[in-house]
This record gives C-alpha cells, sequence and structure tokens, in this order.
C-alpha cells in the first residue's frame, strides 16, 4: 500500500521541521489531564511551556541536534518551565543519566564525550 500524498506531505514537513514535535511533546507533558499519574515532575509541579517552534528551531541549530544520534529536549534548570531560555538539545543516553545520576557535570562529560 502506497501513502497517500497527504502522508507523505506530511512526512516531508516532519523531515524539514524535526524539531516541531518536541514543542509538542513538551505541551502535552504540562498539559498532561493527569499529571499527577502520568508527568510527575511536570503538570504537578507546575511546569508550564512557553516554547514555540520558531525559537525551538533557534535552539536546534544552535545545539546542533540534528547531528545527535537521538537528540533530547532537555530543561537546563529542571525546577524550571519550557522556555527558550531553559532549554537545550543533548543526547538523550545524557539526559536519562543526568536524571538518575546528580553528581555528572554534564556540561564537561557530555561535550567530551559527543564531539
Amino acid at each position: 500500500m502506497t501513502p497517500s500524498k497527504k502522508e507523505d506531505r506530511r512526512a516531508k514537513w516532519r523531515r524539514l521541521h524535526p524539531w516541531a514535535r518536541y514543542v509538542e511533546w513538551a505541551r502535552r507533558r504540562v498539559n498532561c489531564t493527569d499529571p499527577d499519574k502520568w508527568f510527575p515532575n511536570y503538570g504537578a509541579k507546575g511546569v508550564t511551556c512557553t516554547l514555540t517552534a520558531k525559537e525551538l528551531e533557534v535552539i536546534w541549530h544552535r545545539d546542533g541536534a540534528a547531528k545527535m544520534r537521538k537528540p533530547s529536549l532537555d530543561r537546563i534548570d529542571s525546577n524550571g518551565n519550557y522556555t527558550a531560555t531553559n532549554v537545550r538539545f543533548i543526547e538523550f543516553t545524557w539526559n536519562v543519566r543526568r536524571a538518575w545520576d546528580k553528581t555528572i557535570d554534564h556540561d564537561t562529560d557530555a561535550q567530551a564525550e559527543f564531539t
């Protein structure tokens, strides 16, 4: 079965705008209808998302997310909101490690491993 023209256009748009899905995912986290159950570190803590796709596009290019194996949107201050000044793209594995091991000096260690 071949994809429809609409599906082709959607897939092409997603390829050309890979950062857009991260805005949607951040908004879903903070607007979850049952944040205590699904995302206790987001909406339940009062975390908000004011990011726009245009802001995230700039951050995507600034951080070189297209060159990452699996980019992940990270809040620099985990108690802060999703804002243009509080997010960055990092490797997914580092984002997971950072969440579990608070002793990791992410900025120094990540650049050494992934550059």
